[in-house]
């Protein structure tokens, strides 16, 4: 039996040894190699190596050229445990004067009950952890029998001489046994001799699908993958604290699926018929089981993409050269591995007291373990003293720095401390500046308080909104809006009525920026919004503008009566701004407004109406919508088929059909998106056709489109979409087939 200091050596070995093997894996496969033959090796090579390197190093003692970390373990009462590297050899004393030993009264003993019992514990968890974790595993075996159900033997005469050709080309000499089950999703390779398919493998697949779907199981079975599979599965909950064993499980099932593959393409002759086959096997499984350790066709949902594409473009067809030096390079790696790589091995280290003066006998003491102490030894005679001399290194010996005693005083005065007493000055000349006789100054100073937007001169800001010069007065404004200090509100509110529409214009803007006004619930936020709303009568379009985008950013406040009546302002950018705001409001009661708006003259109006009757996505707008797709601005009938999308229709209306055959590019794809988003089955013929549309944005809009709608027919388009001359519509219609299923 090993003891548990051999065992405890033998996991941190294969700790370090599975780390530097796994992770030259992870960098082969990452960039460098692309085969998925040599990567499915490098994964496997990398999975066991560990295993192999840290027992045999261990097992058979061996030094490596990395060095090796001593576990010691003591045998007398003063045994401790502890990780080191171990010393090197000891130079010849011609090369080295020896040196004068230094006496210390005694060495200080570790407690040697709690390292022991640390370690008991720690292999005893680890222990129990794998047992429970390979307990899963196997109940996860139980379970699969269980979900599958009874199997029974297929009594087809000729996919059973099917499987008996495949085997011989494949080059096995056992018989493989080809069964179905009722309750199996998927077709998997069992054991070393079974193949295990569903019912509706008999019936929903034509000839050459059936044996495209069984050339590659029987591929899972000719390279042992159910066994590797299981094998890596325990090995991943043994090991436990190795990550990356998970990872290598993964790339080593994803090898497998690309080579088998591969395998029943070239058996095929052709990969689109696995392709059609792996789509129709992913339609069987709704919904995903819990993983369980089979090689299941369609099993990997995240490779299940790349690989319809890969078959797809007959990447399967390419044979690979022969590398048939692979093998020995693998182990020659782990050889190497064994030979170079640090280890740690378990030492015993044995103390001896005879109650004379003398030496202890160890392979390697640590340095932090030396104490000045007496011991007094009360087994032979109480209140004697023995004494212990020992030989410490210069290396040994405990240094002192001169930073250990460095004492530095503070400064008097921090950076910090420093540069606000500068920002204070700063800001008190700026504030005295905004009184000065010269309005240039005024006007530099008022730009100079927005740029450093320090809440102390909120006070001075706010006396200066009464300045004579309207410059001045719109800069002190800006200042005030970049403070978005409450102080500020009373003065900004006045400024609503300064003579000067710029002023108005930059004070309307700062009270849509007060963070009380936005929230709009106090009364001090409603007596803002009252003002703000007073400028729909305003004499400047830009200051009723700018009211109404403060009026925007207001949350909780019923607005909708004041923005309706700037949909009717004599402005196009004002009425575009109201019809904008309704929807970022989501003003229900102006609905009926908007619907008038969507005959607004200017076409800004209408494209910002309809935008805004889709949000609302009140059904009343669906016939004015649908009549505005005949508007002759292009991106207005582009905003009428997006707003018709966001409605929630039961189904789409003819117009929006037509409308995926609009004359702009732009049109048709915003068309197909809102069909794509009503997911109406009529709409599966022209999605079809728009599979070729001169406009690679709208064949790929097709493609989502087609994804979105619940049809056979869709289906069915998608898998001919895997034939299109536009790679982009190939990879799109994969990737629309994984995402679906």
């Amino acid at each position: 039996m090993l003891r548990s200091e051999t065992l405890l050596a033998w996991l941190l070995t294969y700790a370090l040894h599975s780390t530097l093997l796994l992770g030259i894996a992870w960098v082969l496969t990452r960039r460098l190699v692309q085969p998925h033959g040599v990567r499915d090796l490098i994964w496997k090579t990398a999975l066991i190596g560990g295993l192999v390197s840290s027992s045999v190093q261990v097992i058979a003692g061996i030094e490596p050229v990395g060095g090796s970390y001593a576990l010691e373990a003591a045998a007398a009462t003063s045994q401790s445990t502890e990780l080191r590297p171990a010393d090197p050899p000891t130079r010849p004393s011609a090369l080295r004067p020896a040196d004068p030993p230094t006496r210390l009264s005694a060495l200080r003993p570790a407690d040697p009950p709690t390292r022991r019992s640390g370690l008991v514990l720690a292999l005893a968890g680890w222990i129990i952890t794998a047992l429970i974790l390979a307990a899963h595993l196997l109940t996860a075996q139980f379970l699969l029998v269980v979900r599958v159900g009874r199997r029974a033997l297929v009594r087809d005469a000729q996919l059973v001489e099917l499987v008996d050709l495949l085997r011989e080309e494949a080059g096995l000499r056992h018989h493989i046994r080809l069964t179905r089950a009722e309750g199996l999703p998927s077709p998997v390779a069992l054991g070393l001799s079974e193949i295990c398919i569903p019912d509706a493998a008999l019936t929903e697949l034509d000839r050459e699908q059936q044996e495209s779907m069984l050339a590659h199981e029987l591929a899972h079975l000719a390279r042992r993958d159910p066994v590797w599979l299981f094998v890596s599965c325990l090995i991943e909950r043994i090991f436990f604290f190795q990550p990356l064993n998970r990872l290598a499980r993964r790339r080593i099932q994803e090898s497998a699926e690309y080579l088998c593959d591969d395998w029943a393409a070239r058996r095929s002759g052709s990969g689109l018929t696995l392709a059609k086959c792996l789509v129709k096997v992913a339609e069987w499984i709704d919904t995903m089981p819990e993983p369980v350790p089979v090689s299941g066709m369609a099993e990997m949902r995240s490779h299940f993409v790349s690989r319809i594409h890969r078959l797809i473009a007959n990447h399967a067809l390419v044979t690979q050269p022969t590398r048939r030096w692979l093998v020995p390079a693998a182990m020659g790696a782990v050889a190497v591995i064994v030979a170079a790589a640090p280890g740690v091995t378990a030492t015993r280290t044995v103390g001896r007291s005879d109650g004379r003066t003398g030496s202890a006998t160890s392979q390697s003491i640590s340095p932090a373990a030396i104490a000045t102490r007496t011991v007094e030894s009360s087994e032979t005679r109480p209140a004697t003293t023995t004494n212990v001399e020992f030989t410490v290194r210069p290396s040994d010996r405990p240094t002192v720095q001169p930073s250990d005693r460095l004492t530095v005083d503070a400064p008097p005065m921090t950076l910090a401390q420093i540069r606000q007493g500068r920002d204070t000055a700063a800001i008190t000349a700026l504030m005295a500046a905004l009184k000065d006789e010269d309005v240039e100054v005024r006007r530099a100073a008022a730009r100079a308080l927005g740029n450093r937007r320090d809440p102390r001169a909120v006070p001075a800001l706010m006396a200066a909104l009464g300045d004579s010069d309207a410059e001045v007065r719109a800069k002190v404004v800006e200042a005030l809006a970049g403070l978005r200090d409450a102080r500020a509100t009373d003065g900004l509110v006045r400024a609503l009525k300064d003579e000067n529409a710029e002023v108005r214009a930059h004070a309307a803007e700062a009270l849509g920026e007060l963070p009380d006004t936005r929230r709009g619930y106090s009364a001090e936020a409603q007596r803002v919004i009252a003002a703000l709303a007073s400028l729909m009568s305003d004499v400047s379009a830009e200051v009723r503008k700018e009211a109404i985008q403060a009026l925007r950013e207001v949350k909780g406040a019923r607005l909708t009566d004041p923005l309706i009546t700037a949909l009717k302002d004599a402005d196009a950018d004002v009425r575009q701004s109201a019809a904008e705001a309704l929807g970022a409001a989501e003003a229900r009661g102006a609905v009926q407004p908007l619907i008038a708006a969507l005959s607004d003259p200017a076409a800004d109006v209408r494209h910002a109406a309809a935008h805004a009757l889709g949000h609302l996505r009140d059904p009343q707008a669906t016939e004015p919508l649908t009549r505005l797709l005949k508007d002759p601005n292009a991106e207005v009938r582009q905003a009428a088929a997006e707003s018709l999308g966001e409605l929630e229709l039961p189904q789409a209306p003819a117009a929006l059909l037509e409308a995926m055959h609009d004359q702009s590019a732009e049109v048709r794809h915003q068309a197909v998106q809102a069909v794509g988003n009503i997911r109406d089955p009529r709409a599966v013929p022209a999605l079809a056709g728009l599979l070729n549309d001169p406009d690679p944005d709208v064949r790929e809009m097709a493609i989502e489109a087609l994804s979105n709608i619940r049809d056979a027919a869709a289906i069915d388009a998608l898998v001919s979409a895997l034939q299109s001359k536009d790679p982009n519509v190939r990879k799109r219609a994969a990737e629309a087939l994984g995402e679906r299923n």
